[in-house]
């Protein structure tokens, strides 16, 4: 008999434990208040600011005479895209200048800005093939890895060929045309976005400020370097040479926020710094995906 009410005891304390358990995790739910923030806006959780995008670049060049300040990019305005469901730059300011994108993903996208309107078809990858930019004509061509191998460009005529290669790390070492070779050094410093070189100067053979957001995106593929831009060297055949070396200064979350290029060449040495400002995003864009998702093809490397 004792037994039997020993037994009946235990199985009384045991049903008291697991409904405290059971109430103790309804109230763990109950006061998780967690907000979902809109998609266009960051989060208020430290934590989850991962995702930046540029907000404002001041240019200051030093010469041997005087000092030049400007500033490059400012007054952005980001939007999500409907189609690809990624944060894109909608519109900002150069100077005086005005640039304003237009998207119509999947078939094709447009830069108009005050100095000139480019627009740009799309292939069945979602890869720019051809860009139009008053009477030039581009074509573009691309690996198996999505990577720009090949750009035509087209004026009347004439027509110039530029070739691009790669690292077997997606990082552009050369970029050769008719008139002049261009190779390329980088840090071991990840990148985290596109080749601020990219955004600032407009390099012959290079990207520049009109299609720096195309970039972004990944419009031009995986043409994006892993990692910071450590020194180019630019050798005309005309017999003409620069040399660019670069130095950087990291905010906490890895994105550069100072850039120093020491501009080499034979009449005169030119030092520009850069400053960047950056804000957070609550819908990544595709750099962001491209630097810290595990479905990327760079995150192998990371």
């Amino acid at each position: 008999m004792m037994k039997r009410l020993f037994f009946y005891l235990q199985l009384f304390l045991l049903s008291l434990c697991t409904v405290s358990c059971e109430d103790a995790g309804d109230d763990l739910v109950e006061s998780d208040n967690t907000e979902e923030t809109s998609p266009d806006e960051p989060n208020d959780n430290k934590n989850a600011e991962t995702n930046f995008v540029l907000a404002s670049v001041m240019k200051e060049t030093r010469y041997s005479t005087h000092t030049s300040v400007m500033e490059t990019f400012n007054n952005p305005k980001y939007e999500v895209n409907g189609w690809n469901k990624r944060t894109v730059l909608k519109s900002y300011k150069s100077g005086s200048s005005v640039y304003n994108y237009v998207y119509d993903l999947p078939n094709s996208v447009q830069c108009l800005s005050s100095v000139y309107d480019m627009e740009c078809t799309l292939n069945t990858k979602g890869l720019i093939s051809e860009a139009k930019i008053g009477r030039e004509v581009h074509t573009f061509k691309y690996d198996n890895k999505n990577r720009l191998i090949e750009q035509i460009q087209q004026y009347g005529s004439e027509a110039n060929l530029i070739e691009y290669t790669y690292d077997s790390k997606y990082n552009m070492v050369c970029c050769k045309s008719d008139n002049q070779e261009i190779r390329i050094e980088y840090t071991v410093i990840p990148a985290k976005t596109i080749p601020m070189q990219w955004l600032v100067n407009t390099s012959e053979g290079l990207f520049g400020r009109r299609e720096f957001p195309f970039l972004e995106m990944g419009l031009y593929g995986n043409t994006i370097p892993l990692h910071l831009i450590d020194r180019i060297v630019c050798k005309w055949y005309d017999g003409e040479e620069y040399e660019k070396v670069y130095e950087y200064t990291l905010d906490e979350n890895g994105y550069v926020v100072q850039m120093t290029e020491m501009d080499y060449r034979a009449s005169e040495t030119f030092v520009t710094t850069y400053t960047f400002e950056w804000q957070p995003v609550g819908v990544p864009t595709y750099t962001n995906w491209l630097f810290s998702d595990i479905t990327s093809p760079y995150y192998r490397y990371l």
